[in-house]
């Protein structure tokens, strides 16, 4: 170990806090505005409890913050956040609480609980961790260390899905779509170089994230498609034009960002949650009656379907 790395002190998961975030509705005008969209998850009064169970058995941690982006008009969330109050005298974490409704999109109100969440957080290092996500087996926190001694700031525990290259590629951005650069690292094969941020679970930094947050364009909030919604998008703009501006070296050195490969399994965390969407209707429009009668004929298809199976 060279004498920059011995500076460094080992991470131990001690000293580390979780901070979830959570949302029982979303409203995604930019996506339809016709259209309200509620957790599948929320809808077990148990998933709350059991994803601080399964981080707290896969990490160690024992600090958890949970921020709720509280929609003070809908029912759902309202027994959500009820739920949450519960559970806050059994595990005595700390409830962070945003108030927004269900007309202000949720691109904004998202944005709004993911900071005021960071600004609670007292460790030096954190656990982030969107509400619907759950580890496959235990975080090797030797390998965490290994690459926090090597400069990393963000370690993503998602699996990347971009393209492998050297340098970033417009032409391959625009024919596939797809905003991540991924590259070989020169820590270890458990870790690849990535120029993508992601709200999915990762170990971050504060002082590194809270920089990343701030240095972006929040003045509109329709980021979704390319570069992703919520935090994600004026991040991954940010980032993606600094990459078009600065030399490979100097890139990386402001964004020490990997993600994390297990050699065992495909990713060490997974998703379970989705949003169902609920149609908000007004009869009074000539278009919302039109989207019913979408509604209504790609109910009858999948039925005339499921008769032909049959």
């Amino acid at each position: 170990m060279n004498e920059n790395k011995s500076k460094i002190a080992l991470l131990d998961p001690k000293s580390v806090e979780v901070l979830i975030i959570t949302s029982a509705s979303k409203k995604i005008p930019e996506i339809d505005p016709n259209i309200k969209a509620l957790s599948e998850a929320v809808k077990n009064i148990n998933f709350i409890e059991e994803t601080i169970e399964n981080i707290c058995s896969n990490t160690s941690i024992k600090k958890f913050i949970i921020a709720h982006d509280l929609k003070i008009d809908c029912n759902f969330s309202l027994n959500h956040h009820k739920n949450l109050l519960r559970l806050k005298k059994k595990y005595n974490f700390k409830l962070i609480t945003s108030a927004s409704s269900s007309e202000m999109p949720s691109q904004l109100s998202a944005s709004i609980t993911f900071k005021l969440g960071l600004k609670n957080i007292s460790s030096k290092w954190f656990l982030l961790w969107e509400h619907d996500f759950m580890f496959h087996k235990k975080l090797d926190w030797q390998l965490v260390n290994e690459c926090i001694e090597n400069g990393g700031k963000m370690i993503r525990l998602n699996k990347s899905y971009g393209y492998y290259s050297n340098k970033i590629n417009l032409e391959t951005i625009l024919k596939s779509k797809k905003m991540e650069r991924i590259f070989n690292s020169k820590i270890s094969k458990n870790f690849i170089n990535t120029n993508h941020y992601s709200n999915t679970p990762f170990i971050s930094e504060l002082q590194f994230c809270k920089t990343l947050w701030e240095e972006v364009n929040f003045e509109y909030t329709d980021w979704n498609g390319h570069f992703g919604g919520f935090i994600e998008g004026p991040v991954n703009q940010a980032m993606l034009t600094n990459e078009l501006n600065l030399s490979t070296d100097q890139f990386l050195k402001k964004y020490p960002i990997y993600s994390y490969v297990d050699n065992e399994i495909d990713n060490l965390v997974y998703h379970r949650g989705t949003y169902e969407p609920i149609y908000l209707l007004n009869f009074s429009n000539f278009f919302n009656i039109i989207l019913l009668l979408k509604v209504f004929k790609k109910f009858f298809k999948s039925k005339i379907l499921k008769l032909v199976v049959k």
